[in-house]
């Protein structure tokens, strides 16, 4: 029997699709939910397709208008209500409200009318602080869930605050959940660190506390596989982070997530080295084409969970002027736009929110082999905001 929703194949005697959960034999109908544009105060936002034009996918969780890319429709409309007050939350709070297929009420994450099976609020999730800072992540095209997490905040400042990623390794179970622990630990650790007088700010003063939201990381990340999982085969997850304080960059990393400084003016630069076997090749001779093409390029040599063998955070620190972006993201965002003239290439001065879907979108077109995470903050010039229906 084939499904009138996603078109899966199902067994004759099937009640409901193994695709998408939807009961065989019914017709998506309706609507649910009205298209939300995302406001600046500090709220999370999930974003899933509700119009019913739309068709599913062959990705559980994703779909798009015929003839249309998935990546297109990110962020345009929703059917959850979130309520996150501060943008250090280690998970993510949500509520599917009304179904995606035909808008009548949900419970245990199944349609209670049509059966359909309701979207992961962790597919797609968006951190919204201002019109400078937010933050898209995203499952991807072909991964089945996504293990990508983040966390931003602001400092006292227009132009201060801190950018969190962390890549949940996929061989590992349960990383969806460490990163997620992860990254909130760290931000809301390197959060403490504004409310020290600005003087003592150092360069070596946010080293030291990139060292320690590193390992709050590291804790955080072992307490997941102690309390849900087997400590025989423990969670694990990359780690970056960069704070941006009275003008510079402090970036602290473990793994392969990246921090970039992208000018509005002059060349761009990547504000920390992968820990991995690419780097490795690249430190050897080997061009970074070459190198991030090589089938063990993404094999990392440094990670947080119990059994990492250096779960030290690395650190650097840049001053800058001028106006641009300071970009932390996954390697699924890298994966296609590596140097920072590429990633430079995708900004603009709309507002960071518009900006990031973008990138994210922009990833998802090139093929979405990975999850992806994009987190901005906007330094210098104004962030434009983005037109109505633009």
């Amino acid at each position: 029997m084939v499904c009138s929703a996603c078109s899966g194949s199902n067994p004759a005697d099937a009640a409901f699709c193994e695709a998408c959960g939807i009961a065989l034999g019914t017709t998506p109908a309706g609507t649910a939910g009205e298209s939300s544009d995302a406001g600046f105060n500090g709220s999370l936002h999930l974003g899933f397709n509700s119009d019913p034009s739309v068709h599913r996918s062959a990705v559980p969780g994703r779909e798009f208008l015929p003839g249309e890319a998935p990546s297109a429709r990110i962020g345009q409309a929703t059917t959850l209500e979130v309520t996150v007050e501060a943008t250090v939350e280690a998970t993510v709070e949500a509520t599917v409200v009304s179904c995606v297929s035909c808008g009548n009420t949900v419970e245990d994450d199944y349609c209670t009318v049509c059966g359909a099976k309701q979207p992961s609020p962790r597919d797609h999730f968006e951190i919204v602080h201002s019109a400078r800072l937010a933050g898209v992540c995203d499952r991807g095209i072909q991964h089945a869930a996504n293990q990508d997490a983040m966390a931003v905040t602001a400092g006292p400042g227009a132009e201060t605050g801190v950018l969190v990623v962390c890549d949940g390794v996929t061989s590992a179970p349960l990383s969806e959940r460490a990163a997620l622990a992860a990254a909130g630990a760290a931000c809301a650790s390197l959060e403490t660190g504004f409310r020290v007088d600005p003087a003592a700010r150092t360069d070596a003063f946010w080293a030291d506390a990139l060292r320690t939201a590193c390992t709050a990381a590291q804790v955080e990340t072992i307490a997941v596989a102690r309390t849900l999982g087997d400590p025989a085969e423990p969670p694990s997850c990359t780690f970056v982070a960069a704070v941006i304080d009275a003008g510079a960059i402090h970036v602290g990393w473990c793994g392969d997530s990246r921090a970039y400084w992208l000018p509005d003016s002059g060349g761009g630069q990547i504000l920390s080295i992968d820990d991995s076997i690419a780097s490795q090749l690249i430190a050897s001779g080997t061009s970074r084409i070459d190198a991030e093409t090589d089938p063990r390029a993404h094999t990392i040599t440094r990670w947080l969970g119990a059994d990492a063998p250096d779960p030290t955070a690395r650190v650097s620190s840049v001053r800058v002027n001028g106006s641009g972006w300071v970009a932390v993201v996954s390697d699924g965002m890298w994966n296609y736009a590596s140097e920072p003239a590429a990633l430079k290439a995708l900004l603009g001065t709309a507002e960071a929110l518009s900006t990031a879907r973008s990138m994210v979108q922009f990833a998802n077109a090139q093929g979405g082999v990975d999850n992806i995470t994009v987190t901005l903050l906007r330094l210098g010039a104004a962030a434009q905001p983005t037109q109505p229906n633009s």
